[in-house]
């Protein structure tokens, strides 16, 4: 049998879902000149973030997300995140959530070249509180890349917006990217944010997103601020019609913070406590075996469509997850 992840991480994971920081292709030309000037401020604005993002040595932020779930159950959540980067890099990211109906929860993970330590305080398993080797993380970063899914069971950078994604663009380039896609993004007049001077977007949802597209957001219009001062996504909200489904507000951001190991350490639930093998924890467990299985399978399918006309003895073989090799 297997078991699902914990309850913290799939609410977490589906508030945020539609909001995946993957890069996509670039609209088509659009056909007014408005259109392409909009565009193209929208590209020289993602390429100057990506610019500075490359820059970053360091950074620790603290974000806060508002939205609703299937049937309109309101979600909170609060998280904040540290990341070094380059040589010695490392993650850390703690969040809590909350329902409109009092459920409550949080989890708490870093990733360095240990491993991952995760730790929840979870509504249906109690308290969760495990170590990731670093040969499974491995594997999982494999499945991922395979199944080209951010996703995956134990992995902290799983969900799109969350403070553990935001460490891949760390000032926001990366959502601003997802919501192109889903969104005809232009840029308003009004250019402060609470005294503070930026870049406002606004856009409703593209036409030629259809039904079955898994980037269709639920939303029919977003508006987003950059910050001038840094370059920063600070803002965002999804609206259906007149009601916000979606926001992501970022409350503080430092660039190139001096963040030493002890930022990298997830406290355990009594003092002197260690964590367990993750293998000693069934949910999670499973769900990892069941992710690097469903990997091999569709490595196993695409090397047959691969060797389908391959003369025998040139044949390649399937990608078999790091330690099988």
């Amino acid at each position: 049998m297997t078991t699902a992840p914990t309850t913290a991480a799939l609410l977490f994971a589906f508030l945020l879902a539609p909001l995946a920081a993957q890069d996509k292709p670039a609209p088509p030309p659009a056909a007014s000149a408005k259109a392409k000037a909009d565009a193209q401020r929208v590209d020289d604005l993602i390429a100057a973030m990506r610019a500075a993002e490359s820059k970053l040595t360091s950074v620790s932020l603290r974000m806060a997300t508002e939205g609703r779930l299937p049937g309109g159950l309101a979600v909170s959540v609060r998280g904040e995140l540290r990341a070094r980067f380059g040589e010695g890099r490392a993650t850390y990211a703690r969040f809590a959530y909350e329902t409109g109906d009092g459920l409550r929860g949080s989890a708490e993970s870093a990733q360095t070249a240990a491993g991952i330590t995760l730790r929840e305080d979870d509504p249906a398993f109690g308290e969760v509180f495990v170590a990731i080797e670093p040969a499974i993380v491995a594997d999982l970063e494999w499945a991922g890349r395979v199944l080209q899914r951010d996703d995956l069971p134990g992995m902290p950078d799983k969900a799109a917006s969350s403070p553990e994604r935001r460490a891949e663009s760390p000032l926001g380039s990366g959502l601003l990217t997802a919501l192109r896609r889903q969104f005809d993004l232009a840029v308003e007049a009004r250019d402060t944010r609470d005294g503070e001077k930026g870049t406002w977007l606004a856009g409703p949802r593209r036409a030629s997103l259809g039904a079955d597209d898994p980037d269709l957001p639920v939303a029919d219009r977003v508006e987003v601020f950059v910050r001038a001062a840094d370059l920063a996504l600070v803002s965002m909200r999804q609206l259906l019609g007149e009601q916000a489904v979606q926001a992501v507000t970022v409350e503080a951001l430092q660039r190139d913070p001096e963040l030493g190991g002890d930022a990298f350490v997830v406290a355990a639930p009594v003092a002197g406590g260690k964590p367990k093998p993750v293998q000693q924890f069934a949910p999670l467990w499973e769900s990892i075996q069941q992710a690097c299985l469903d990997a091999e399978a569709k490595a196993e399918k695409v090397a047959a469509a691969r060797n389908k006309d391959v003369p025998e003895g040139q044949q390649t073989s399937a990608e078999v997850r790091p330690s099988k090799r």
